[in-house]
């Protein structure tokens, strides 16, 4: 809930924005028709990512974005279903495309940048593969960030469709995010670190009586096994130990 929109290009629609469902862990771009970022709220490095992509229909976009440090520096996988000829960004051709964003000093990644990419001062791509999406199809996509390489995988169900071992992007660390471009009826996470032990990040007070518990990191289902009195500290056994994806405490 805590990411941040970013917009390239020429917006067709005022409102256009990411929605989030699922206890604010699953997005989809609604109307966004250019280019578009959701990053999450802090740097990542030395970690296992996951997501899952679930492309609806048409031709979009959809990927992600790591490695981000601003907006003229950052790494960019986009997937497509067919090749697009579009006078704001170009001809990007179908399948998939790893690609360093590296706009000079002072400037920002154009949405030209993202669709062909074709100025080598600018976009440099460093892995691709011709196959696109099939629409209504759930991919989980594993980025493993090491300090010797990134590995990228992309997974459907048990079958694996690309791994690609990225020296060039050995100890590389910024923030993470979803990308999308013309993807309305497409669906994004959760994301998932699975390395890291949960990080409270609120607890909030609802209409109804109730306190709702927020939390980063660590993988699905997530097990509450104890709560804790605010007033004393004192932790008490939740009985039975409950399996939920967020939990809403009295």
């Amino acid at each position: 809930a805590g990411s941040d929109m970013i917009l390239f290009g020429t917006p067709p629609d005022p409102n256009a924005t990411w929605k989030l469902d699922e206890a604010n862990r699953v997005a989809t771009p609604g109307a966004v028709g250019v280019p578009s970022f959701l990053l999450s709220g802090r740097p990542i490095s030395n970690q296992v990512i996951r997501t899952r992509l679930n492309p609806g229909t048409g031709d979009g976009t959809l990927g992600v974005v790591f490695g981000f440090q601003d907006l003229g520096a950052f790494q960019l996988f986009d997937w497509r279903a067919a090749d697009l000829n579009d006078p704001e960004l170009g001809v990007v051709p179908a399948g998939m495309r790893l690609r360093s964003i590296h706009a000079p000093e002072g400037q920002y990644a154009t949405a030209s940048d993202l669709g062909a990419g074709l100025d080598s001062s600018r976009v440099t791509v460093l892995r691709s593969d011709a196959m696109p999406w099939v629409a209504g199809r759930e991919y989980e996509l594993v980025l493993t960030l090491r300090t010797d390489a990134a590995v990228l995988e992309i997974n459907h169900s048990n079958t694996n469709l690309v791994t690609w071992q990225v020296p060039e992007l050995a100890g590389i660390t910024g923030r993470f995010g979803h990308y999308a471009h013309s993807a309305a009826n497409s669906r994004f996470g959760p994301m998932e670190l699975p390395g890291l032990a949960p990080l409270i990040t609120g607890i909030e007070p609802t209409a109804a009586g109730d306190w709702l518990l927020q939390w980063d990191n660590g993988q699905a289902p997530y097990l509450i096994e104890a709560r804790s009195d605010l007033g004393t500290g004192e932790w008490k056994a939740v009985a039975p130990a409950t399996v939920n994806q967020s939990q809403s405490v009295t």
